[in-house]
């Protein structure tokens, strides 16, 4: 996986099929750096297509053609919900995505698989 020049962790994965001129960026980063009972690879879903993984601590990126798309995060059998984002020429949209620590949400991850990881849109500031 070809990594960013001086940026540890940073993995990016162009498109095959033509100039691309948005970038979707994932980072996994639970809250308060606690520590996260899933610590395996997570597959990244972009509309519905496998496009790639990443590992804790690390981030993922991968160009995306301008306009509406969906991402979705996935370990094993759990997995994130589904959002949606709009993304234009020259836009990078980020989000963060982690596994539940210890809590009565990761004990109901159990029964509803979807529950299992968090993704959540990072806001530009």
């Amino acid at each position: 996986m070809p990594h960013l020049p001086g940026e540890k962790g940073r993995i990016k994965r162009p498109r095959e099929n033509g100039p691309v001129t948005a970038v979707l960026e994932l980072t996994r980063h639970p809250p308060l750096n606690l520590p996260e009972v899933r610590r395996g690879r997570f597959d990244v879903l972009v509309d519905g297509k496998l496009v790639g993984s990443y590992e804790l601590h690390n981030t993922f990126e991968t160009e995306v053609e301008p306009g509406r798309h969906t991402v979705k995060v996935r370990d094993g059998r759990f997995s994130s919900r589904e959002l949606s984002f709009q993304v234009s020429d020259g836009q990078t949209v980020r989000f963060n995505c982690h596994g539940r620590r210890i809590s009565p949400i990761f004990l109901a991850s159990f029964v509803l698989p979807r529950l299992g990881l968090n993704l959540t849109q990072v806001r530009a500031n």
